[in-house]
């Protein structure tokens, strides 16, 4: 696996590479192998590149820049984003070489990422705010939290316990027929994904 975050000189191009980079990151990372030695690796560059917020020293983000400094749409993109994908990848990974949690630094990043990803509570901003939680919803269950969590129970369990929440309440929205965005639009099939992957993630890292 190839470590893929950069904070370059601030252009929409370049930052639209770098999460491009990390969503194939990931998907490498869920569906491929990787050795001992490159999961370490990748977990101390993330921990190196992470900051906290102002103000919040309990979280670890990978954004551009702050996010008192980007309006909402913005602070999705820029800040949220590579936030959520850093610590899905992490998940995957470590679900591949779960020894390397035996490192402090590596420990402590997850777990502070993890918490920071709680901030929105997955979801994006706007009008697709609940597509952005479905999609992240379906990532996260693919890198195996449920197995991730149940290995590190004292890790970052308020984490757990929302994941639980979001799914309880997809649950009932589809079984509803409440799975319909602001314009319209159903999203019902993605939910149906993203549930499925949650209900195979106590089996580690899926391509589903």
């Amino acid at each position: 696996m190839t470590y893929h975050f950069t904070r370059p000189d601030f252009n929409l191009s370049a930052w639209s590479k770098t999460t491009e980079l990390l969503h194939k990151n990931l998907d490498e990372t869920i569906t491929g192998e990787c050795t001992e030695a490159e999961v370490r690796d990748f977990c101390l560059r993330a921990a190196r590149d992470a900051k906290p917020p102002k103000g919040k020293p309990s979280m670890l983000f990978w954004g551009y820049a702050e996010p008192d400094t980007m309006p909402g749409d913005a602070r999705c993109d820029f800040f949220y984003l590579p936030t959520y994908l850093v610590p899905q990848t992490m998940v995957a990974a470590i679900n591949h070489h779960p020894g390397v949690m035996g490192d402090a630094a590596i420990r402590e990043t997850i777990g502070r990422g993890l918490k920071a990803c709680m901030g929105c509570g997955l979801a994006g901003h706007g009008y697709d705010a609940e597509e952005v939680q479905v999609e992240n919803l379906q990532l996260f269950s693919r890198a195996g939290i449920r197995k991730f969590l149940l290995a590190n129970p004292d890790l970052c369990p308020e984490f757990g316990e929302m994941l639980h929440e979001i799914v309880a309440r997809y649950q009932q929205d589809l079984k509803d027929g409440r799975c319909v965005g602001v314009w319209g639009n159903d999203y019902s099939a993605q939910v149906k994904k993203a549930l499925e992957a949650w209900e195979n993630s106590m089996g580690g890292a899926s391509a589903n």
